[in-house]
């Protein structure tokens, strides 16, 4: 049997760390449970303009009997709920299987999310409809959104990555469209439980031995138009900025939609909103399935039965 359960999402999804979850949230410690669906459990970050779309992105894992009957996955009628218990309908961009076999399947679904207002929303749990018609509900761990104002067009994005299977590092490729020259400070998003220090390097000029280093997971910081530390852009210059991570397992499944900081010449600063990034590792072999299923809550499964819980 071929074990190697990597779901490239642009595709993204795979194996998961106990981390993922708080120890005082009820984990699950049996083996997977034949006619069950785990969800993923995200830490994510989305940093977004005013009146753009919203793109989380959900995942999870099915376990059958190998000889049951199975139906393709269905996501209708989808609801994110926040801390606040306030439903968000979210609009279902992609529904995919990945990885699949007599005993597994992998799930993934793409959602887009409109009309959030600015400042910081948070979701811990999604509702929806499956392919027998019956309502669920499952945790899918914290997502932070910061909604902003609206940019003026100072950067462009060139290039970017949009993940993969260890949350270690992030590249993107930028470029100044202004006449005069900006300093990008560094990256602005808090992942949820997740310490985590970033440190950013400028790769196309190899005499430039700049760097900063800025702190994540703590508040999310005021930005200061005042940058000690950065990267300078001259008028119209593209560089490549690579982001290194450090302080989390690299195993952990995180969706980062991260803020560009940056100050124009004038002392103004400004923010850039990335492209999503995916790291989800893969599972090598049953035991680490084990392991991922033992780290989801209660309430991130449910029965794939056709009569609900």
């Amino acid at each position: 049997m071929h074990w190697l359960v990597r779901l490239v999402l642009l595709i993204g999804l795979g194996g998961c760390s106990a981390g993922a979850v708080p120890s005082d949230s009820g984990v699950r410690s049996a083996m997977p449970a034949i006619g069950s669906r785990y969800a993923v459990q995200w830490h994510g970050y989305i940093g977004e303009q005013v009146g753009a779309p919203v793109r989380p992105h959900l995942a999870f894992v099915d376990v059958f009997d190998g000889g049951a009957r199975r139906h393709d996955p269905a996501f209708d009628d989808v609801i994110l709920i926040g801390d606040d218990g306030d439903p968000v309908p979210a609009l279902v961009v992609l529904v995919g299987t990945g990885f699949e076999d007599d005993a597994y399947r992998a799930v993934n679904v793409d959602l887009e999310v409109t009309g959030l207002g600015p400042g910081i929303h948070r979701f811990t749990a999604v509702r929806y409809r499956d392919e027998h018609g019956v309502q669920r509900q499952l945790s899918i761990g914290t997502y932070v959104i910061e909604i902003v104002h609206r940019q003026a067009d100072d950067l462009s994005i060139w290039q970017a990555e949009v993940g993969s299977g260890r949350f270690e590092r992030l590249g993107v490729e930028l470029q100044n469209d202004l006449d005069e020259p900006l300093t990008v400070s560094g990256l602005q998003f808090a992942l949820p439980g997740l310490p985590v220090r970033t440190i950013m390097r400028g790769t196309v000029m190899p005499a430039d031995a700049s760097a900063a280093e800025t702190a994540s997971g703590a508040p999310i910081p005021a930005l200061s138009a005042a940058a000690s530390t950065g990267i300078e852009f001259a008028p119209g210059q593209r560089r490549t900025l690579e982001f290194e991570f450090s302080g989390a397992d690299p195993r952990t499944f995180v969706v980062l939609q991260p803020l560009v900081r940056y100050v124009r010449a004038d002392g103004s600063a400004g923010l850039l909103p990335l492209v999503p990034h995916r790291y989800a590792p893969g599972f090598a072999s049953p035991s680490e399935v084990e392991q991922f299923v033992s780290g989801v809550p209660d309430y991130g499964a449910h029965d794939l039965n056709e009569n609900g819980p």
